[in-house]
């Protein structure tokens, strides 16, 4: 398309005409879908008396112009922490932006590709049967800058007989309430065990020499049960939770001292099963 002064310029048999006046400046421009515009002046001299016609040559170079890429090619491999391809593990993939799933369902292969826009976060939740669930954020910017991003998904196998619980849960002496400060060590096993519906834990309880033995093993097993009864309140499957009482049997400390035995009247928590 050529314009003179903003006016489309007609086409007769790939032949433009139009009627101009000598001695005048017309802007010229000069589209084309794929190319940059060109925008020019053309100055046409003041006509000379006795010459019929005036020949003015011009060569217009058109530049294509740049396609910028606004997807990006998303690639989410699964893997262990040990370098190994993780297969047929269940992917939920969420634009944070729209609020939509993108995807829900088990991937055959180790990795799910797919097509996104650029300047996109997805949330991810990955699950596999001998691995411990995890989550987190995927960030894509520029297509241009890069238009293809590889994220490799960490899974951390689960070991039978693992100790789960990293910070200890206590009790009051000859009690079965914990302490305040083990509720956020029961929140952890929550978050684990809800996530990894496929394992089963055993709630190992102890107590300090404060008693008689029988008692004492009757107590443990009560708080292995007050630890499962609250766990199974905070939305975890009963038949995930083994409770078992160890009374004064297993000390970690020696029972020499008040702070040894608290030491020592603990809940333990381990991975026992995998389903």
């Amino acid at each position: 398309d050529i314009y003179i002064n903003n006016e489309l310029v007609a086409d007769m048999f790939g032949v433009y005409s139009i009627d101009i006046v000598s001695d005048t400046t017309y802007a010229l421009r000069v589209e084309k879908e794929g190319y940059l515009t060109v925008e020019e002046s053309i100055i046409i001299p003041d006509s000379e008396e006795s010459k019929l016609e005036t020949r003015i040559y011009k060569t217009i170079n058109l530049v294509e112009e740049e396609i910028i890429p606004t997807t990006i090619d998303l690639n989410l491999s699964i893997v262990s922490s040990t370098g190994e391809k993780v297969m047929g593990s269940k992917l939920e993939l969420v634009d944070m932006n729209s609020k939509q799933t993108v995807f829900k369902g088990n991937i055959t292969s180790d990795t799910y590709a797919m097509t996104a826009a650029e300047n996109t976060q997805f949330a991810y939740k990955v699950k596999a049967r001998e691995y411990f669930f995890t989550q987190g954020i995927v960030k894509l910017t520029s297509a241009k800058d890069q238009p293809i991003v590889n994220e490799k998904i960490v899974l951390t196998k689960i070991e039978i007989d693992r100790k789960i619980n990293e910070k200890p849960i206590l009790f009051e002496t000859n009690s079965t309430e914990f302490t305040l400060s083990s509720k956020a060590a029961l929140e952890a096993i929550v978050d684990l065990t809800t996530n990894n519906e496929n394992l089963v834990v055993e709630i190992a309880a102890h107590t300090d020499d404060v008693g008689q033995e029988k008692d004492n093993l009757i107590l443990s097993d009560r708080r292995a049960n007050a630890v499962r009864d609250y766990l199974i309140s905070r939305g975890v499957l009963g038949q995930q939770l083994i409770a078992k009482g160890y009374g004064e049997a297993q000390p970690i400390v020696p029972n020499t001292s008040d702070e040894n035995r608290s030491l020592n009247r603990r809940v333990e928590i381990f991975i026992r099963i995998i389903n």
